[in-house]
């Protein structure tokens, strides 16, 4: 019998317009989602989306600080997407290595193609797996686990 994924804490890391986040919650009614972002606008616009979208603010915080303490959390989340530029998810391998629960998933998006197997590299130096490449045209994005 195979068992649903269910996260119960997501992260969606440089949330830019919440999409990511507000279809997780969408998707994960009962889950925690924490949307983080530097862009001060990005957080604004977030905000704007998941009130437009009826998404219940109980359980949902959105920051604009880079490394909040709020949203640092050991081994917390079930579920972390972050589409964001190549030199910071390169930067953040060993934040994300300490958040992340064992048995979870880690996204990786907005990768050059070109880009993808120094990631792959860097983020299997911290113990996360490829579970799956995707790939379009230029762009790619990555789904990696860690088991630890």
């Amino acid at each position: 019998m195979s068992q649903r994924f269910s996260p119960n804490n997501i992260l969606d890391y440089g949330c830019g317009t919440g999409i990511l986040g507000i279809a997780s919650k969408k998707v994960f009614k009962k889950s925690k989602v924490i949307f983080v972002d530097i862009d001060e606008d990005a957080v604004k616009l977030s905000k704007k989306n998941i009130e437009l979208n009826h998404i219940k603010v109980n359980g949902v915080y959105l920051t604009n600080s880079f490394f909040e303490t709020k949203y640092i959390k050991n081994n917390y989340y079930n579920l972390i997407f972050a589409n964001i530029l190549f030199m910071p998810l390169f930067k953040l391998a060993p934040v994300f290595k300490k958040i992340i629960k064992p048995n979870s998933f880690l996204i990786l998006s907005g990768l050059l193609k070109q880009q993808i197997p120094y990631v792959i590299n860097r983020y299997n130096n911290f113990g996360f797996i490829e579970e799956k490449k995707i790939i379009s045209e230029e762009w790619g994005s990555v789904i990696m686990s860690i088991k630890y």
